[in-house]
């Protein structure tokens, strides 16, 4: 990545404070048998609102001028380019202003305190400073990578301001901008540049936000540049000869969209040029390659052709879901419930990985047990360690944190494997998730203080799916104390829960939302019930309740008596 935004972007999150871092399973009398359906994706659309905000007016109080620059920043990232917002400024603070250095997001209304008031000086000054209180919830850097605020966090910044013939004006305001987390959506993006896998069989989406009036471009730029620094090396770069996007040369007309690169892309090999235009292609069509994108390189070579014949795509997988009670795992998937096959009774369960093909039954004392696809025990797996939480990863894998957290085990084409986290530090691993393509893991993580975060990071895998290590680096996906659960909803949305009943969800890394759970949530999973896509929640009491249909859904009652709750291929 460019190194001067890196450190453009490093100095705004400094300046601003910032911390970076994201049933009844009765077997009697249930049928044995049922079809289930391919998977469905699900993705929720916000419609857009423009603004039109106001210029300064004849005789505003410094307050006004400082009230009225915020309100002209969401159109400034939307659709102006900041025009109403520079006529705040001075001509010479217009020049030094760069408001495309960062992004922080803020909730409730900004405080704006006159500096002069605090110091006993007089308002009739003509230069006075304005400092400017933000309780901020994340910030943007300069690729377009959200990073969530600690809990509680502050930003405070000052503002110079003077008179300009009598008028009050801005004469020095921070670089970035700052955006309400209300209008976040309406004036950002959310745009997955679908990064290639180390393992070269599936493509990872690869979250960035950017302002809307210039998206297309910033994602071609970006997706240029390589994958976000977390993902690296679970994702792979083949620009190595640094093909890059000729300044204003991406043409968005009523008819098609035109992307001009450097004479570089004529060197590549055709098939890494091949890739690398499908990359482009999808990332312009939000996951759907589109017919009206024109390609050209510096050399005028036309290669809008290219691409289309790559079929890799995001690796989606269809999903049952399934419980474990009193010895027999049941599937859910379907208005009655299936009854796949019971094991011997009386083995208490805290966690179950399941999937057409057998899984895995993490026992009471800590022990994982084997199972086959008819649920009879197959062997202890990990050779007797004692495991905390167990998850499952792609075909068929099962991963286990150790009881310490501290390192990870992965039961991978009938052999095992321990993987250790170069970055975790003195914290110690609660839970985890893996994404449906097999390349990103979401981790629950436990201070020495007992206090969680949620992370996200790549896994490298090598031509034959083997995982071979954790990214090189995580990122922050949320700052909250109690986390005790969470699940990849699609290919895009994770959703966890707290201990005290709270439950959340976003697009990661992005801002998160409330999401609404069943009281005393402790696990999740996800998968088609009644050929609907469903979030699936099991409850202390032993209770499954999914939602029906979306994450917005009304949660219906499904299981009961269940000791754990699984989702598999």
């Amino acid at each position: 990545m460019d190194r001067t935004r890196i450190r453009k972007a490093a100095t705004f999150l400094a300046a601003s404070g910032l911390l970076l871092l994201s049933g009844c399973s009765n077997p009697l009398g249930l049928v044995d048998s049922g079809r289930v359906e391919g998977l469905e994706q699900f993705q929720e659309e916000t419609r857009r609102v423009y603004t039109n905000p106001n210029g300064p007016a004849q005789d505003d109080e410094a307050e006004d001028i400082v009230t009225g620059f915020m309100n002209a920043m969401p159109a400034g990232v939307q659709n102006d380019g900041f025009t109403v917002a520079r006529q705040f400024l001075t001509a010479e603070a217009s020049r030094q202003w760069d408001p495309d250095e960062g992004t922080v997001v803020f909730s409730d209304s900004p405080e704006i305190i006159r500096k002069a008031d605090v110091l006993g000086e007089r308002r009739d000054e003509k230069e006075i400073t304005m400092q400017l209180r933000l309780k901020t919830t994340g910030a943007l850097d300069g690729h377009g990578i959200y990073t969530p605020a600690q809990s509680g966090s502050e930003v405070k910044l000052e503002i110079m301001m003077e008179k300009v013939d009598g008028q009050w004006r801005i004469s020095r305001a921070p670089n970035g901008v700052q955006i309400a987390l209300s209008d976040f959506e309406q004036v950002f993006r959310q745009v997955s540049l679908f990064q290639l896998a180390s393992s070269r069989t599936t493509l990872i989406p690869d979250i960035r936000w950017f302002a809307w009036r210039s998206w297309r471009a910033l994602a071609v730029k970006e997706l240029l540049d390589g994958p976000a620094g977390w993902l690296v090396p679970a994702a792979v770069s083949i620009n190595e000869l640094g093909v890059e996007l000729l300044d204003d040369s991406l043409l968005d007309n009523a008819t098609d969209v035109e992307v001009h690169l450097s004479s570089s892309l004529d060197l590549m090999t055709p098939e890494d040029r091949e890739m690398l235009i499908h990359q482009i292609r999808l990332t312009l069509g939000d996951g759907s390659p589109p017919d009206d994108i024109r390609i050209y390189s510096g050399s005028g070579a036309d290669y809008s052709g290219d691409g289309s014949e790559s079929g890799l795509m995001v690796t989606q997988v269809s999903k049952r879901v399934y419980s474990y009670s009193a010895g027999a795992v049941v599937s859910l998937s379907s208005a009655d419930l299936l009854r796949v096959g019971e094991s011997s009774p009386g083995k208490g369960a805290s966690g179950l990985v399941f999937t057409e093909g057998g899984g895995a039954l993490l026992k009471e004392d800590g022990s994982v047990e084997c199972l086959s696809a008819s649920v009879r025990s197959c062997g202890t797996m990990f050779a007797g360690r004692v495991v905390h939480r167990i998850a499952a990863g792609q075909d068929g894998e099962i991963w286990a944190v150790t009881r310490g957290g501290d390192k990870l085990l992965v039961h991978h084409g009938q052999k095992e494997y321990e993987l250790s986290i170069s970055w975790l530090g003195s914290s110690r691993i609660e839970a985890v998730a893996v994404s449906d393509e097999g390349s990103r893991m979401a981790l629950i993580l436990l201070d020495e203080a007992g206090k969680s975060r949620v992370v996200l990071t790549g896994i490298e895998r090598d031509e034959s799916l083997r995982p071979l290590a954790l990214a090189e680096r995580s990122t922050l996906v949320a700052a909250r104390p109690g986390v005790s659960a969470l699940v990849f909803y699609n290919d895009t949305t994770l959703v966890y829960a707290l201990a005290d009943g709270e439950g959340y969800q976003q697009l990661v890394p992005g801002p998160e939302s409330t999401q609404n759970l069943p009281d005393h949530t402790v696990a999740l999973a996800s998968g088609k019930i009644d050929e609907a896509q469903s979030l699936v929640a099991l409850d202390s009491s032993g209770i499954v309740r999914n939602t029906v249909g979306s994450l917005k859904g009304i949660w219906m009652f499904k299981d009961s008596q269940v000791e754990a709750l699984a989702s598999g291929d």
